[in-house]
């Protein structure tokens, strides 16, 4: 199933003219062609298009992907278990977390954040032998993560230590800037 062929379901199940369901969020001429299949819409007109018509978006989304919801609880699952062996203080857990992120499904960019996760909470259990290179990569991976979402937040968090106390003013003055 497609994006337009959902949204097609979506306004018919509604009772809903092409103008009605576009609302003034895009021509009705071009969401008739995206839900034809012809155009595509962008993210933030179909996040726009769903508020409108008040459809969950993560119900949109699992029924376009049925393992979408599969797929954030595997995320969620190896976080737990990294919680929870970085608070018991277990370094071995901690690595095989890491073979668990390496041998699973997940695409390569969240491998790579999982990854960064562990890394770091292995870095923190290692206060009297830090590995400066270690830290600095992960320094620098946390801000190559485009916006500052809740994984990014929760990143920088467990991190703040490895930065200057300068750094994290600067950093922490922007965050309130921001939002």
């Amino acid at each position: 199933m497609t994006i337009g062929d959902l949204l097609r379901q979506y306004r018919i199940n509604q009772n809903k003219t092409l103008q009605e369901f576009a609302g003034n969020i895009i021509d009705r001429s071009y969401y008739g062609k995206v839900e034809r299949n012809i155009h595509q819409i962008s993210a933030e007109n179909l996040i726009n298009l769903l508020r409108y018509n008040q459809i969950d978006a993560i119900e949109f989304i699992e029924t376009l992907d049925p393992n979408y919801e599969n797929y954030q609880s595997q995320i969620q699952i190896q976080r737990k278990i990294m919680e929870e062996a970085y608070y018991q203080v277990d370094k071995d857990k901690l690595k095989k977390v890491k073979l668990m992120i390496t041998e699973s499904k997940l695409s390569e960019k969240d491998k790579e954040i999982q990854n960064l996760i562990a890394d770091g909470l292995l870095e923190l259990l290692n206060p009297d032998k830090p590995n400066q290179k270690i830290r600095d990569e992960i320094k620098k991976k946390i801000f190559e993560i485009p916006n500052f979402n809740s994984t990014k937040f929760m990143l920088y968090c467990n991190s703040m230590r490895f930065y200057s106390l300068a750094d994290n003013e600067a950093i922490v003055r922007k965050i309130i800037e921001k939002y």
